[in-house]
Order: C-alpha cells, then sequence, then structure tokens
C-alpha cells in the first residue's frame, strides 16, 4: 500500500506543504527490502531525515534510494543484482512508522517511480 504518493503534499510530521521526492510503502518493520535493478552500492548508512538508507547507481544513469531502513545488509561500493537483499523495513530518522521510503533519481532530479514501473 502506498501512504504517501510522489509530489506536493503536506508533511505528516511538519504539516508544511513540501514536495515527496519518493513514495512511501507501507510495510512491516523487518520486512526484507530488495533491490529494484542491478547497480553498485553508491551509499550505505544514514543520511538525516532519511535515517538508515541504501543508494544504488544503475548502469542507465538512474539511481534508487531505500529509506528509513531499521537494518542495511550491504556496502559501500558493492555489486547487487536485481532482487538482492539490500536492508529491512523499519522507522529510523525522521519517520511517523515503519514503511519503505523509495525514490527514482535520474541524474539528481527525482522521478517518479511509478511512471517508471508502467
Amino acid at each position: 500500500k502506498i501512504n504517501s504518493p510522489f509530489g506536493w503534499r503536506r508533511h505528516p510530521i511538519t504539516r508544511r506543504r513540501d514536495f515527496h521526492t519518493g513514495i512511501d510503502i507501507k510495510a512491516p518493520r523487518g520486512r526484507v527490502i530488495k533491490a529494484a535493478k542491478a547497480g553498485r552500492v553508491e551509499y550505505a548508512g544514514w543520511m538525516g531525515g532519511y535515517g538508515r538508507v541504501v543508494v544504488i547507481r544503475h548502469n542507465d544513469g538512474l539511481s534508487t534510494l531505500y529509506a528509513h531502513c531499521s537494518s542495511l545488509s550491504v556496502r559501500n561500493g558493492q555489486s547487487i543484482s536485481q532482487g538482492q537483499d539490500v536492508a529491512r523495513v523499519g522507522t529510523t530518522g525522521r519517520s511517523t512508522g515503519p514503511h519503505l521510503h523509495f525514490e527514482v533519481r535520474r541524474g539528481k532530479s527525482p522521478t517518479n517511480p511509478l511512471a517508471l514501473l508502467k
């Protein structure tokens, strides 16, 4: 279930209008998160409001970000296969409950993940 779609919204914590750069997918704490595509881990660690994150760079100029993770299963520089376990769902950083915040970026620009999946 998508709790919060890509685009403008009222932030659930600050209550301010802001642009949501990904989608929030409701899931129980501890559920395995799998890589959407093959690539290389650009970053695995803590990233402010995102909490624990994994960022994977793909060969086509896209990168995917998996945020608010309870634990990470990969390290910086590691090669990743599509479908490989990369983390587990959590509620780290600025989060209202367990979920996966999933982003797709082309360069530095956020792109609606659902548009790419169609």
